[in-house]
């Protein structure tokens, strides 16, 4: 997230062009706080004892480039809503795949062929600044 995050900024301060078709996250997390709450089973304040934030939701804004994320939604240790933060606070375009029955390691392999569209779109989908939003139309490679 941090170089896909730096890539925008210095495509939006106009340093260079972005260097990338796409930002393809699978089942990730929203800052290390949030995982570490979810995965604790203790009532103890797990966010004051990290030193390092990781924080993907704060990052994911400064995308400038076509986001695609993907999660299972039985993954046992990073929640499926994780995912679903992340997706509102990215720029368009943008996709959401929860894949019905996936755990942490499997959503492309259970959700291949919604997988394999999504990720023709984004590779068809030009990244642009400013920020483009695009219309959610059926592939006229679908089959």
């Amino acid at each position: 997230m941090d170089l896909a995050a730096e890539l925008g900024n210095d495509a939006e301060k106009g340093n260079a062009p972005i260097q990338a078709r796409g930002l393809i996250i699978e089942s990730t997390f929203t800052n290390l706080a949030d995982v570490a709450t979810a995965l604790a089973n203790t009532s103890l304040p797990v966010r004051w004892l990290l030193s390092q934030k990781f924080d993907s939701l704060d990052k994911i804004a400064n995308i400038h480039m076509p986001v695609l994320i993907v999660h299972g939604t039985e993954d046992r240790y990073v929640p499926a809503r994780f995912s679903e933060q992340l997706f509102e606070a990215a720029q368009e375009p943008k996709k959401l795949i929860l894949v019905p029955g996936g755990t942490h390691n499997n959503s492309m392999q259970i959700g291949q062929p919604a997988y394999s569209r999504a990720i023709r779109t984004l590779l068809d989908t030009p990244a642009s600044l400013p920020r483009v939003t695009t219309q959610d139309q059926p592939s006229k490679n679908a089959g």
